[in-house]
Parts: structure tokens; sequence; C-alpha cells
């Protein structure tokens, strides 16, 4: 039967002092012989925060046979300076495959020419290869320092949550649907054990309006929404093969859209 494990705050707890304030919590542990364990179940059970301090050393004394005493001490919250963070960007890279042109510039044939309506790469068999093409693209990264005792594992999971969807309103000056939050790595500082240091990543994909495909006009698209099109089949007037072109543009919301104010680095 595994032993049951029972915590407790010992009497004359806490401890408290004046400014710039600390305070040590006494508790007592029972259930286990392990320290390793002991101090694990320690830092579960005492709360990070005591009213406006942050917990910052747990020391254990063994009182006999799986008996500890566990004092919790308590000190200052030093933030890091509001609004203070590093950036990197990154504009190179990118590339996309398209069926279809942007504008049908010339057609050239021995004899007469058949439209294809900005179709690229119309096989014989009426299939379409499209082509790979540069795009324009801009990712950044930032890097922020936090309190641990507010963004802590749980904060580490809604990041997790969140990556991969797109952002309801406007952030860092660009416009709603065309920021992704791609991801964001992370732990304690290694120059503050109070601070959480991580880096987010972001990348932007324009939206556009107006634009043609084939004889279709006005088609508008949100920056990480997807567009696809869908082609008819029909027999060449000129070319004895099949012919596809552009009947319909299908606009998809493939990505979750979410609040980024929940990051807590602002907008």
């Amino acid at each position: 039967m595994a032993a049951l494990i029972r915590w407790g705050e010992r009497p004359q707890s806490p401890e408290t002092s004046g400014q710039p304030g600390s305070a040590v919590c006494h508790y007592v542990l029972s259930g286990t012989t392990n320290e390793i364990v002991a101090r694990a179940l320690a830092a579960g059970y005492s709360p990070v925060l005591y009213e406006n301090l942050v917990r910052q050393n747990i020391e254990l004394a063994c009182q006999g046979f799986d008996v500890w005493y566990v004092d919790v001490t308590y000190g200052p919250i030093s933030p890091p300076e509001e609004g203070e963070y590093k950036w990197t960007f990154d504009t190179t890279g990118q590339t996309k495959h398209i069926t279809q042109a942007i504008e049908h510039i010339a057609e050239y044939a021995d004899g007469a020419a058949e439209s294809h309506e900005g179709t690229i790469g119309v096989t014989e068999n009426g299939d379409i290869e499209g082509v790979d093409v540069a795009a324009a693209g801009f990712k950044w990264t930032e890097n922020h320092q936090l309190l641990l005792a507010s963004y802590g594992w749980t904060y580490a999971t809604i990041l997790g949550e969140l990556t991969g969807s797109v952002n309801t309103g406007s952030f860092r000056g660009f416009d709603a649907d065309t920021v992704m939050f791609m991801g964001a790595t992370g732990g304690q500082s290694s120059k503050d054990p109070l601070l959480l240091d991580i880096t987010y990543m972001f990348e932007y994909s324009q939206s556009v309006t107006g634009q043609t495909v084939g004889p279709i006009q006005g088609v508008d698209k949100k920056g990480w929404e997807y567009a696809w099109v869908e082609y008819t089949t029909t027999d060449g007037t000129v070319a004895k093969k099949l012919l596809k072109k552009p009947r319909q543009v299908n606009i998809e919301q493939v990505s979750y859209r979410e609040d980024f104010s929940v990051l807590g680095i602002g907008s």
C-alpha cells in the first residue's frame, strides 16, 4: 500500500518582515522517505506567490522516518522593464506552387493559338502541372523576459494550443487574419531564475483583393485563408486535347482564429 501523503502548516507560520518585504512559511510533510520526492511534493503544495511576494527557496529538514519540516522563503518580485524585447526577422526562402497566372501575357503557336485563360502547364490529358515561384514572405521572432511566477507551466500549454492560429485583430501593425503564431521556445532564464525567457515566432501572409483568375474577377482572400481553383474540362478548339479552364475560385478558412492578446506581449 502506498504511503499517505500529508501536508500542513506549522505553528508560528508565516514569519514576515518589512520593506522590501519577505516571508517564510513553515510546513510539515509526511509520507515519503525520499528527499527528491519530498522536495517535488513541497514545490507542488506550496504556493508560488504569497501576497505580493514570489517563492524563492525551499528548504527541507528531516525530522525522522518519512517526516519533513519544509521552510518556503518568499521575496519581492523584480519584473523586467515593461515592453522591452529583442526581435529578428527573415524575408528569404519563400516559394509557392501556383496553377494560375497573375496575368496571361501572350501565346505563340504554329498556327492558331489555344487560350488557357492563364492556367499554367496544361498537359495533353488535361492535367495541370503548375509551377513553383518565389513568394513574398516575412517571418520574425520576439524574445521576451516574463515573470516565471505569472507565466509558468500553464502558460506554456496555452502557447502550445495557440500554435498555428491566426490573429483576430490587428497585431504588430498587421491586419486581422494575416499573422500566424508559429510557436514558441523557452525556459527559465539563466540570468534571473525568477524570469521566463521565451522566443515567439510569427509569420505574415499578405491579403489580396480584386484578383482576376482567368475569366473570374474580384477575388478577395485574407492572408492565411486558402484559395483553390476549380476547373472545367472542355475540348480544345484548335489542339486535339482536353483543356481545363477556371470556372470557380473557393476561399477556405484553414486555421483557427485567436485573440493574440492572450500571449501577454502586447499587440
